[in-house]
């Protein structure tokens, strides 16, 4: 069934959790279907104690019987990963870490909008909570207050051979209610607790997290995908400043100025050369 019609009918609620959960992990997977208001995102979750990387349970229940929208959250990862295999460092209890199944009925050029879409989503979901503060989004989908880093979020996509159904796993990391990071990362992250001062409910932002995920999911497969991409861009940290990068095609170091994202959620830089669109790879703003 193609994403873009949406699912025929609501799921049933199907909160799981891992044979060695604790109660409270069950309490969390049955508290947050009570609170759902979406068709299918979240609908089907297993909620683990412990884990070593919810995006790798994830890609293998993928691989089985999970539906579109399925959701694995775990109260610790002891390998969490984010992209080019950093480690994500995370107290247990005190932040989201999950990951969210899809099989979406995209191009695979366009897969990379769906980070696009979740930053927007992440955006939506704690602006109110941080006013003042302003929230920026580093490409391709860091995002940032005041310079730290608040979330992260790692896409990978699979693409069986015989040409079975293609499948996207979404690994993100939220920081709720963690006040203290190792003394590497000190200084470039936060927290909504951080921010605030307030203690906030894991479980109920959560559930308005998956809520807007889902809403700007079916917005991209509806063709909104250029509603997404300005409301990415008004919060993109690079735009309209300098920044380096290593060119795609022969790998030689490059400046230029950042003028946007493209329909693939490519990152679009005009260099003294020409232009060029970055896909994957690091970009660092220039210093001044």
């Amino acid at each position: 069934m193609s994403a873009l019609a949406g699912p025929q009918s609501s799921p049933e609620a199907s909160p799981q959790a891992s044979p060695q959960a604790s109660p409270q992990a069950s309490l969390h997977a049955s508290r947050l279907v009570d609170l759902l208001e979406t068709r299918s995102f979240g609908r089907s979750i297993r909620w683990h104690d412990q884990v070593t990387s919810t995006n790798t349970l994830a890609v293998e229940w993928a691989g089985i019987d999970a539906a579109d929208g399925s959701v694995i959250c775990a109260e610790v990862q002891t390998a969490g990963r984010g992209r080019f295999d950093r480690t994500w460092k995370s107290r247990k209890g005190d932040n989201l870490t999950f990951s969210l199944i899809l099989f979406p009925g995209l191009a695979a050029d366009r897969l990379g909008m769906i980070s696009v879409a979740f930053s927007v989503a992440i955006v939506a979901t704690i602006k109110n909570l941080v006013r003042p503060k302003q929230i920026e989004i580093k490409w391709p989908n860091d995002i940032l207050i005041d310079g730290a880093k608040i979330c992260g979020m790692l896409q990978e996509s699979a693409f069986p051979s015989g040409g079975g159904q293609k499948r996207v796993v979404v690994g993100i990391g939220l920081n709720i209610n963690q006040t203290g990071f190792p003394p590497v990362i000190r200084d470039r992250a936060t927290s909504l607790k951080i921010i605030t001062g307030r203690e906030y409910d894991r479980v109920e932002i959560l559930a308005s997290l998956l809520g807007h995920m889902e809403d700007s999911y079916y917005a991209l497969h509806k063709g909104r995908g250029s509603i997404l991409r300005a409301r990415y861009e008004a919060r993109l940290s690079a735009l309209g400043r300098e920044v380096t990068f290593v060119k795609p095609a022969d790998g030689v170091s490059a400046h230029g100025i950042v003028t946007g994202i493209d329909a693939r959620g490519g990152l679009v830089v005009a260099t003294p050369t020409g232009r060029e669109t970055i896909l994957t790879g690091d970009v660092s703003l220039k210093m001044e």
